[in-house]
């Protein structure tokens, strides 16, 4: 009897082991970084320029940074509010996200693909005409299931 008793204890034991241990949590490889800002309710913001806008900075911006694998920015469409644009990056690895983000700066800097120093400062007077700057949040998420 004494034997069934240490047996069924040692059994649970395994058995409770391996349920801990299929909770643990693992380092996901494809981290996202969100960047979500807020549109002004401004005269520039309301007249529809948003949406060209956040097209040249993907074209421009997001998309020929090799450390993205994909990005999306997407807008507010129904809810509490109406002002969010949120930037969505992903990235390979962990490892990637220092890198990713000064290789954005440098391209934002060397301003490819734009005609004339004129259309940057156009476009950067537009851009702050339409975001608040001082309003933004960034997060990382991990993927749990896809």
């Amino acid at each position: 009897m004494k034997a069934i008793k240490t047996l069924s204890l040692v059994l649970l034991l395994l058995a409770f082991t391996f349920s801990v241990k299929a909770q643990e949590p693992t380092q996901q490889t494809k981290p996202y970084v969100v960047h979500t800002m807020y549109l002004h309710a401004s005269q520039p913001a309301m007249m529809g320029k948003i949406d060209s806008l956040l097209k040249i900075w993907k074209e421009r911006v997001m998309d020929p940074n090799p450390y993205f694998t994909s990005t999306k920015i997407v807008r507010h469409w129904w809810g509490h509010d109406s002002r969010e644009v949120i930037f969505i990056y992903e990235l390979k690895s962990w490892n990637d996200i220092e890198t990713a983000f000064e290789k954005r700066n440098e391209i934002i800097k060397a301003h490819k693909g734009w005609a004339s120093e004129e259309d940057v400062k156009a476009f950067r007077k537009m851009w702050s005409e339409i975001f608040m700057p001082e309003h933004h949040s960034d997060e990382i998420y991990s993927v749990v299931a896809e």
